[in-house]
């Protein structure tokens, strides 16, 4: 998750989950391969080249989404915006509402994933559709520094 913009009134954050992309994209293209240049024309390999397939374009749908993560101070509020294969859909929070924001690591045999989250009354609420690779730590300490910035107005008192 990448920083794009951290200014007093906004900050943004992306995920573009390329190298997902690239591997099940390859890995669908390589079963279309096999399905179509098969020279023992076996039934068995071409129907598990349909269902590898079949379970690449179901990640390239549901795993790889592009996220964007707008905490705004003049409308009070964080916009995730997640667009992928299937659509696009909005969601908002009240700042005023988050706590602190939490990564939420999750161990799966030898892998580790992570999912950036926020915490609304004791509870964590995800910022991202699912867990992925990668580590969003750097997106965790924006949003806690973000949060916590004091308020420039009461910094900037009239001189007299």
């Amino acid at each position: 998750m990448r920083v794009l913009e951290n200014s007093y009134a906004r900050l943004v954050l992306s995920h573009r989950p390329w190298k997902l992309w690239v591997f099940f994209c390859a890995l669908a293209l390589t079963c279309l391969v096999t399905i179509v240049t098969d020279p023992a024309n076996s039934l068995p390999s071409k129907v598990t080249a349909v269902l590898v397939g079949v379970a690449a374009l179901g990640g390239i749908l549901w795993a790889t989404p592009m996220t964007t993560i707008v905490l705004d101070r003049p409308s009070g509020g964080l916009m995730i915006e997640t667009v992928g294969p299937l659509g696009r859909r909005v969601r908002a929070l009240p700042l005023s509402d988050i706590t602190w924001a939490q990564v939420d690591t999750t161990l799966t045999g030898n892998s580790r994933g992570s999912r950036l989250t926020v915490v609304i009354d004791g509870k964590r609420v995800p910022l991202e559709r699912s867990s992925g690779p990668g580590d969003r730590r750097t997106a965790e300490i924006a949003i806690n520094e973000w949060l916590t910035r004091p308020d420039i107005a009461s910094d900037q008192s009239p001189q007299r």
